[in-house]
């Protein structure tokens, strides 16, 4: 019996280093596997967004730190799409003939993978203080006659007939 309790005892603390060992492995390659999926993740996301109104034929430039790193056409669905971004601040712009940004550049905080963003054009000379463009038209008596001609004068009555007479 002497003998039987001295073999147990040598085994509880093999057992308890085995067991010790084993977990302590475990551990730091669970561990191993989590840092590489998080060294794995992207921190990469897109920008994306429809230009309304359609067919203006807008330019969008995608701006960071005041370098343009992206400038792209609308599609024909007056789509815009950049991949790709590293997460961070950018700055958007819009330019299509014709037309103005409602917002002259839109900043956006990128820290997700996909950020929907639409933005608005609207047409120039359409708020109210705006300068109309000038433009000529023949008056009754067939002469020509210019906005321009009007400048600084007191009062301008502009009368538009729809249809044919």
């Amino acid at each position: 019996m002497i003998t039987m309790k001295r073999a147990r005892s040598t085994l509880l603390p093999a057992f308890i280093f085995v067991t010790s060992v084993f977990l302590l492995l475990s551990c730091s390659e669970s561990t191993e596997d989590t840092t590489k999926v998080i060294a794995e993740s992207p921190l990469t996301g897109t920008i994306q967004g429809q230009i309304m109104p359609g067919g203006s034929g807008a330019m969008v430039e995608l701006i960071k730190d005041n370098q343009v790193v992206h400038l792209i056409a609308v599609d024909k669905e007056d789509k815009y799409f950049f991949a790709d971004l590293a997460f961070g601040i950018y700055q958007i712009k819009i330019t299509a003939e014709g037309y103005r940004s409602v917002e002259p550049i839109t900043t956006v905080n990128l820290q997700q993978e996909q950020l929907n963003l639409d933005l608005k054009l609207q047409p120039n000379g359409s708020e109210v203080g705006d300068l109309a463009p000038d433009f000529s038209l023949s008056d009754v008596n067939g002469n020509k006659v210019a906005l321009s001609d009007y400048t600084g004068k007191k009062s301008l009555l502009l009368t538009f007939n729809r249809g044919k007479f």
